[in-house]
C-alpha cells in the first residue's frame, strides 16, 4: 500500500482539512499511453480488497482493455 498527502484540501462547503492522507494500490502495469487506469473508491470503513476478486485479465476491471 502506497500513500498520497495532501495538505490545506478544500472542500466544497468551504472547510479546509489541514492534511487529507489517501491510501492506494496499484495492479498490473501502466501501458505507455497512460490509457490504461481505473480507479475504485470504497467506503473508507470496508476492506480495501473488497474488489479484489473483480480486478484481473478477463475479470470486469481488466486493464489490458
Amino acid at each position: 500500500m502506497q500513500f498520497y498527502n495532501l495538505c490545506d484540501f478544500q472542500l466544497e462547503g468551504g472547510s479546509v482539512m489541514p492534511q487529507l492522507r489517501i491510501a492506494y494500490e496499484t495492479q498490473g502495469k501502466l501501458s505507455p499511453a497512460r490509457d490504461n487506469v481505473i480507479v475504485l473508491l470504497h467506503d473508507a470503513l470496508e476492506d480495501h480488497h473488497a474488489f479484489d476478486s473483480l480486478i484481473g485479465p478477463g475479470k470486469t476491471f481488466d486493464a489490458n482493455r
